[in-house]
This record gives structure tokens, C-alpha cells and sequence, in this order.
């Protein structure tokens, strides 16, 4: 399970720390499209890329784990919303998909690194 949580948390990690940085530093054109101002959007990065930290530093300290399932929770709480975003545009399901899909994925981490 201990490999398994490595490679879901760095895979979650990678995903988020990318998409926080172009969040931050304005690389993201979705923002218009959607409706975002700068600093919403750039509070979303923000967002993405403390889980993404979280979820590096929880899995190397173990006595603060936690912190790696908080994170997932975040990146739960962060795709609801992008979910709630698509759907508001009434987005198919291929520019859906890549949400959802991360929302699975933080739940199938969440439970992966509890049970180590």
C-alpha cells in the first residue's frame, strides 16, 4: 500500500503543483472563459498548489499524514467546484472529465494512505 500511496500522492501532486503555478502566474486562459477574476483564480492556484505541498510533506512525515488526507479533501472540495463550473457552462464530457477523473483519484488516495 506504501507504493501505492506514493505513486497516486506524487501523481495528485504533480497534477496540482502544475496547475496552481499557471493559476498563480496568470498562465491559465481558461479564467476568462469561465468567468474567474485574477484573484479568484489565482486563490484557486494557491489552493491547488498548498495541497499539492500537503500531500509531499504528508507522505514523507508520517506522524503528520494527516495533513496528505486533508489535502485530499481540498482537492475534492477543489473539483466540486470545477465540476460545478463545467456544468454551469453546460461543458461535455470530455472537458469534464479530466475533474472528475482527479476527484476519484484524490478519494482512491484518501483511502489508500489511511489504510497504511
Amino acid at each position: 500500500m506504501n507504493v501505492v500511496a506514493w505513486i497516486l500522492g506524487c501523481a495528485l501532486a504533480g497534477v496540482f503543483g502544475f496547475a496552481g503555478v499557471t493559476k498563480l502566474i496568470d498562465l491559465d486562459r481558461s479564467r476568462e472563459r469561465f468567468g474567474y477574476s485574477r484573484s479568484q483564480f489565482q486563490l484557486i492556484g494557491a489552493s491547488e498548489l498548498a495541497a499539492a505541498v500537503s500531500i509531499i510533506v504528508g507522505l514523507i512525515w508520517r506522524s503528520i499524514e494527516w495533513l496528505a488526507v486533508a489535502a485530499g479533501v481540498g482537492i475534492c472540495s477543489l473539483m466540486i467546484g470545477a465540476l460545478i463550473s463545467h456544468a454551469r457552462l453546460s461543458d461535455d464530457a470530455r472537458t469534464t472529465l479530466p475533474a472528475g477523473a482527479m476527484f476519484v483519484l484524490a478519494i482512491v488516495f484518501m483511502v489508500v494512505i489511511s489504510l497504511r
